[in-house]
C-alpha cells in the first residue's frame, strides 16, 4: 500500500531528524524503552455508556498560573467526575526531573492537583520535548511509586470497552524500527490499522505536538513539517488528536481530514500569542491564556468544552459520527 510505504519513509525521516537532534543537543538522551506497564491495557467500560475526561499541557512550572489552573480543575473535577486527566506533556520545566526523587514531583505536580476529586483520579501522562531534558525514564518509573500518575511507557493505549481507543503517542521522538513495541511510529500505525481502530466508535489521540494549529509563535508550534507529514499520513484513521506545545487553547478542523484537533496547552506555562479566529479558517475557537479542556465520549458523539483558570466555561462544540 502506498500509504503504508509513505508512513516507513516518514518514519525514517523522523528517526534520522530525532537522531541529529540528540546529537545537536548533547543533553538529550535517547528515547527511552523503560516500561512498566502493558503497553495495550483494557479498562472497564463505562456503566453509564459515557466517558469524561480533563486534559491540559504544558503545566509543569509550578507556578500561581498552574495552582490557579488546578484549583480550577479541581472544581470542575468535582462536578462531572472524569475517568482520567489526560497529561499533554511538558509535565516539568525547564528541564523535565531527573530522577523519582526530583524535588519537582511535589513543587509541580503533587503540591499543584490537590483536593478531594484530582488526588483521586488518575493522570494519564505523555512526555513533552522538556521532558527530553530531563529523564523520560523517571517520569515512567514514577508510575509504579504513585497511585495517580500514569506513564507506563512513552507510547501506550487504553481501551474502554468498544467506545473508545485512546492512543499515547510520544511525537517527541517519532522513531520507526519496524516493531510496534519498541518504536513509536510503528505503535501508532498499528493501533490505528483498520484491523484495531474498527473496533471502536472513537479513536483519539493524545500527544504533545498539534498536527495544526493557530499558533503566532512560530511554524513548529502550528505542526510544521512534522505535523503536515503526520496528519497526511494518518488522516481519517483518528477522529480527534488531543496535544498541547502552542500554549494556547483551540478546537480545529484538520485541513483535508475528518479528523478534528484540539490544542490543550494552557497549563501554566508561559502563554504565547495566537491568530485570530477571522485568519483561521478551519479552527471553530482560538483563545490565547491559562484553562483547560473536557471532553465527553458517548457512542455517537463528542462533546468539547474549554475552561479558562477560573473555571468559567467559554467554550462548547459537539461532534457527531455518522452511521453508515
Amino acid at each position: 500500500m502506498i500509504w503504508i510505504a509513505l508512513a516507513e519513509l516518514v518514519g525514517l525521516v523522523f528517526f534520522v531528524h530525532s537522531k541529529l537532534e540528540k546529537r545537536l543537543f548533547r543533553k538529550w538522551r535517547l528515547a527511552p524503552v523503560y516500561v512498566v506497564e502493558p503497553r495495550v491495557r483494557v479498562e472497564p467500560a463505562p456503566e453509564t455508556g459515557r466517558l469524561t475526561f480533563l486534559a491540559l499541557g504544558c503545566s509543569g512550572s509550578g507556578s500561581a498560573d498552574q495552582h490557579r489552573v488546578a484549583a480550577a480543575m479541581e472544581r470542575v473535577c468535582q462536578e462531572v467526575h472524569p475517568r482520567a486527566v489526560l497529561y499533554l506533556g511538558d509535565n516539568f520545566y525547564p528541564s523535565g526531573v531527573k530522577s523519582v526523587d526530583d524535588p519537582q514531583w511535589k513543587t509541580a505536580f503533587e503540591d499543584v492537583y490537590q483536593g478531594e476529586c484530582l488526588e483521586r483520579t488518575p493522570f494519564y501522562a505523555i512526555p513533552g520535548n522538556h521532558d527530553y531534558s530531563g529523564s523520560v525514564d523517571a517520569e515512567i518509573a514514577y508510575t509504579e511509586m504513585q497511585s495517580r500518575w500514569s506513564m507506563p511507557a512513552r507510547f501506550y493505549s487504553r481501551e474502554f470497552g468498544n467506545l473508545l481507543q485512546l492512543v499515547g503517542y510520544d511525537s517527541s521522538v517519532n522513531d520507526l524500527c519496524f516493531d510496534p513495541d519498541k518504536c513509536a511510529l510503528d505503535f501508532l500505525r498499528d493501533r490505528l490499522s483498520g484491523k484495531n481502530r474498527q473496533r471502536f466508535s472513537w479513536n483519539i489521540v493524545m500527544a504533545h505536538h498539534p498536527l495544526q494549529s493557530s499558533s503566532a509563535k512560530s511554524h513548529e508550534r502550528r505542526g510544521g513539517f512534522k505535523g503536515w507529514l503526520l496528519k497526511n499520513v494518518f488522516c481519517d484513521k483518528f477522529d480527534l488528536w488531543l496535544s498541547a506545545h502552542a500554549h494556547h487553547l483551540e478546537h480545529t478542523r484538520l485541513s483535508g481530514c475528518a479528523s478534528e484537533g484540539i490544542v490543550s496547552a494552557g497549563g501554566g506555562g508561559e502563554k504565547y500569542p495566537v491568530q485570530n479566529l477571522e485568519d483561521s479558517p478551519d479552527s471553530y475557537f482560538i483563545q490565547e491564556g491559562y484553562g483547560f479542556y473536557q471532553l465527553d465520549v458517548t457512542d455517537r458523539t463528542l462533546v468539547h468544552r474549554f475552561y479558562d483558570d477560573n473555571g468559567q466555561k467559554i467554550y462548547e462544540r459537539s461532534t457527531t459520527k455518522t452511521i453508515e
